[in-house]
């Protein structure tokens, strides 16, 4: 839909914008859906989730309640300028919210400038990517733990887009891994190493000397974990030989982290 689909959306005044809400009969018929939200002013989509019923006008109520965040901040400035937001249900009759989160993940990040708070379900681990990360990721030789003890860290949602720009530097992996998990404690310090993995590909191996609570003093300088109780380690780089044997190979299937895990066990 182009700007000039949007005349309809043009009210006479703030007063006059109601939204229409979904029958029962029509919630039926739509099943799981995935929808946009709009700004009629631009045409620019700024919101994409997934649902059931009437989850697509639950933004807008949730602005008129006075609820504050870069979504409804943006609704109550169409609403001030005397439009309605474009609601809009991109793809619907989907078989179960697996298959919506799929779509939606695709949707978040062919769109820029969205107000979603947080990335699509399976963005950190089969999200967007060029297509050499593409070779990289899936026919590379996959590193081999063999008998080594590991905890398997995914840190692929910080990890940046461009291959340019990841961080080679040890320290700035030590830093990005080692602290806020929330995972087994007695795996973890019975680990030999601490791997570290974004998109599919050992990024670099730790020991960890010791595993502390996040409230520890030695965490101030990090910002607090949004889950409680999360740990963090004390360490040092892996040692050549695992180092080299790991770093820049894909992680083995078994022990790829899926969707919205970030911790897996290797011999644990």
């Amino acid at each position: 839909m182009g700007f000039d689909d949007f005349h309809a959306f043009r009210a006479q005044t703030p007063d006059d914008i109601v939204y229409d809400h979904f029958s029962k009969q029509v919630s039926e018929k739509l099943g799981y859906y995935v929808y946009r939200l709009v700004d009629p002013r631009n045409s620019e989509t700024f919101y994409v989730g997934r649902g059931v019923g009437n989850r697509v006008f639950d933004h807008m109520d949730e602005a008129a309640e006075g609820k504050r965040s870069k979504k409804t901040d943006r609704i109550n400035e169409i609403h001030r300028d005397g439009w309605k937001v474009a609601t809009i249900i991109h793809r619907h009759g989907l078989r179960d919210d697996d298959e919506t989160g799929t779509l939606e993940a695709a949707m978040i990040e062919a769109y820029e400038e969205l107000t979603n708070r947080v990335s699509g379900e399976g963005t950190r681990e089969f999200g967007a990517r060029s297509t050499d990360q593409a070779i990289r990721q899936y026919d590379e030789a996959p590193a081999r733990f063999l008998k080594h003890r590991c905890v398997v860290l995914s840190v692929s949602e910080n990890w940046p887009r461009e291959e340019d720009d990841e961080p080679v530097a040890w320290s700035a992996l030590y830093n990005m891994s080692r602290y806020g998990w929330k995972l087994d404690i007695a795996k973890a310090r019975r680990a030999d190493y601490v791997v570290v993995q974004a998109r599919g590909i050992v990024r670099a191996a730790f020991i960890a000397d010791e595993w502390l609570p996040s409230d520890d003093p030695v965490f101030a300088a990090f910002p607090k974990p949004k889950d409680t109780p999360a740990w963090g380690f004390v360490g040092r780089p892996a040692s050549y030989p695992a180092w080299e044997a790991w770093v820049g190979r894909r992680v083995p299937d078994k022990y790829r982290t899926r969707w919205n895990q970030t911790v897996r066990y290797v011999n644990l």
